[in-house]
């Protein structure tokens, strides 16, 4: 029985010594519940050299659960080392299903056609671009 089928990022650590069939993918969103990972789906050198991996951050997908702290999950992507800025940022938009690809020409031609804003905008919004930070972050990933 499918009960949910977010997407979850997170850190692979072995289940524990005895048992090879599963590992455990812990998500950094604790109101996703613990996955286990099956071995057919582990990274090839992980059961050999598990703390290799303490630091990667990988996408998985939840595909069953049935009890209520451990779902069933597959991997999907190693995103990277945990703490690089592209990778969290990658990890953020994977975790929440963001898609950042470009809008394609059918858009471009509903959008303004230059970037100038007119004066006659200006008067009836508050100005925020003297004195403010304000903050954009692109992300090409």
């Amino acid at each position: 029985m499918l009960v949910h089928s977010r997407k979850a990022v997170g850190t692979l650590r072995p289940l524990d010594k005895k048992n090879s069939e599963f590992a455990v993918l812990y998500p950094r969103d604790k109101r996703i519940p613990i996955l286990r990972i099956p071995a057919i789906n582990w990274p090839n050198s992980f059961k050999n050299n598990p703390k290799q991996y303490e630091k990667i951050l990988f996408v998985a997908k939840i595909i069953d659960w049935t009890v209520p702290n451990y779902a069933l999950g597959v991997l999907t992507e190693n995103l990277g080392l945990s703490g690089d800025l592209r990778v969290e940022s990658i990890s953020i938009l994977r975790e929440y299903c963001l898609d950042v690809t470009p809008f394609g020409p059918e858009v471009a031609e509903y959008l303004p056609k230059s970037n100038d804003i007119p004066q006659k905008e200006l008067e009836y919004r508050e100005d925020i671009r003297e004195g403010m930070c304000v903050y954009n972050r692109s992300c090409n990933s």
